[in-house]
């Protein structure tokens, strides 16, 4: 079975790996999926029983122009089957503009195309699953906490090994496997497909759900206590502000030549030499938080310094009276492509209000920081386990 392929929209309107032109009459890409319900009505009584509803797969149709000279259209043609084949599997379809994020799709009906001279004005029909997920894969090895930074509940899988009746309680669900797990051999527990599979050294693969007890945990979405703004600096530098050493002003500026995601990044330059330079978020406008619980902020950070500069995040917490505790991260080299930094910290127990932070050490003149991305939440799904476990799962959005 060939590889499945992934169609890629690029800014530009592009189309990866047909090449061509993506026309905005015939191309549908809805931005929810449809709805199906489940409601009764009794017969002699007014009104319906209502017992929710589960998002259809989302149908998605591309059109696209593309030019192929006479003698090629054919082979492309044979070829954009084999792309599109439904036996090879779904298929990712990912749009640049939001490239931290995916469908997975395949092709229902064969695409239908118009032939003009030198041109294809082809039509993909494609369906998809209801959920966009991350590109990214996450991943937990041990104790810990997850966290779906989408806005519906995601699946996982758990993988335990070696060891003799392994658990792991994620979220307060636990998962049990009753047996012993060879060292080099693994059991596979896939949360959404509810399956569980011993997989030997050799590659010899067992269905072994009947040792599995317990439930098969989904990860409620963690919302982001940074405002949409303040995470991704799509609109302004609302919310953020920056200083060579607080409260020495620095020039700070919304870059749109450079970011991780969307459209731009917060970009801070320093004005002095030796001192500290912070981008805060949400400094002027703290996030109320509970005391004693544990937060964590991820930043996709970048800076352009010496070599041997050093970058840090932080989370500050304040109680009532104006007292402080902070949490921070290891100083780390710095970097000069977008990179996450994380921090998780514990709240003292009079804690109300925090801010997050991002610092490139005894910056110089000139030196430049940048933030994108960020996020700050409670850390939730919290991970017990018993044994040697994997945990990996993908964020899920509507």
């Amino acid at each position: 079975m060939a590889t499945p392929i992934t169609i890629t929209i690029g800014t530009d309107g592009s189309v990866s790996p047909f090449g061509g032109q993506l026309l905005r009459d015939g191309t549908d890409i809805p931005p929810l999926p449809e709805y199906e319900e489940y409601a009764e009505e009794v017969p002699g009584y007014a009104g319906r029983y209502h017992f929710g509803q589960d998002p259809r797969m989302r149908e998605i149709n591309l059109a696209l122009n593309i030019i192929k000279a006479e003698a090629s259209k054919a082979s492309f043609l044979r070829q954009l089957a084999g792309w599109l084949n439904p036996a090879n599997g779904e298929m990712y379809l990912i749009n640049s503009n939001v490239s931290d994020k995916r469908f997975y799709v395949i092709c229902t009906e064969p695409p239908s195309y118009k032939d003009s001279y030198g041109m294809l004005k082809l039509s993909v029909p494609l369906v998809g699953r209801p959920y966009y997920e991350s590109v990214a894969l996450n991943t937990l090895t041990g104790a810990g906490s997850i966290n779906n930074k989408g806005n519906v509940s995601c699946p996982c899988t758990i993988v335990f090994g070696p060891g003799t009746n392994p658990s792991v309680t994620i979220g307060g669900v636990t998962v049990s496997y009753t047996g012993t797990i060879a060292s080099g051999c693994t059991v596979t527990v896939d949360t959404e497909k509810q399956t569980a599979y011993y997989t030997t050294g050799a590659g010899v693969v067992t269905n072994v759900l009947a040792n599995v007890s317990g439930g098969f945990p989904w990860l409620e979405p963690t919302p982001n206590l940074l405002t949409a703004n303040q995470s991704d600096v799509e609109t302004d530098l609302t919310g953020l502000a920056a200083y060579n050493t607080y409260p020495t002003a620095t020039t700070f500026v919304r870059d749109t030549a450079t970011y991780h995601s969307g459209a731009a990044s917060a970009k801070a330059t320093a004005i002095s030499d030796g001192n500290n330079m912070v981008i805060f978020g949400s400094l002027t406008s703290r996030i109320p938080v509970d005391p004693s619980t544990s937060y964590t902020f991820d930043v996709y950070a970048k800076a352009t310094a010496a070599a041997g500069r050093k970058m840090r995040v932080g989370i500050n917490f304040w109680d009532a009276g104006g007292g402080s505790t902070e949490a921070t991260g290891s100083d780390i080299a710095y970097v000069s492509t977008f990179t996450k930094f994380t921090v998780t910290g514990t709240s003292a127990a009079g804690s109300i209000e925090a801010a997050v932070k991002l610092t490139l050490i005894t910056a110089v003149t000139g030196e430049i920081l940048w933030w994108d991305s960020a996020y700050f939440y409670e850390s939730a799904n919290i991970v017990t386990t018993s044994d040697t476990v994997t945990i990996t799962w993908r964020d899920w959005w509507i």
